[in-house]
């Protein structure tokens, strides 16, 4: 998961939305990395990520993700999902960051989001396969 907090933006409660992604069960697992970076105009950004390797934490994370996600929000996956897959089958998906920050998901394609990138481990590359896979662990209709 990755996010940027930009100059005008308070950085503890755009860390807030990023950990509010994951289940609270793990969060004291997880560790937030800072890379800053300079705007066009020489503004700092702050590029704040969260890795998650650990493939049962992982599971969680992405049940946990599917459980704050509207009916609209799954729908929206599933209407999208050749888009939203790269060649490797890992699925992107961008979240409103200020929804987040609430503790809910709503998907968006806009520049203030939580990018969330999930490494699918599948044996299939058939878009219909990563689909069921998707349906059963709830990110899709």
């Amino acid at each position: 998961m990755e996010t940027y907090c930009h100059a005008t933006e308070d950085l503890e409660k755009v860390e807030t939305a990023l950990m509010n992604i994951v289940p609270p069960s793990i969060r004291n697992k997880v560790k937030i990395t800072r890379d800053v970076l300079r705007g066009h105009h020489g503004n700092p950004i702050i590029v704040l990520r969260v890795r998650i390797t650990d493939k049962e934490d992982a599971m969680m994370t992405v049940q946990f993700l599917s459980s704050l996600m509207t009916e609209l929000d799954r729908k929206r996956i599933d209407d999208t999902l050749a888009l939203r897959l790269d060649k490797s089958k890992n699925l992107y998906i961008r979240v409103d960051k200020q929804y987040a920050y609430c503790g809910l998901i709503r998907v968006m394609e806009h520049d203030d989001v939580i990018k969330i990138k999930i490494s699918l481990s599948l044996r299939s590359r058939k878009l219909e396969d990563v689909k069921e896979i998707l349906k059963d662990i709830g990110l899709v209709e």
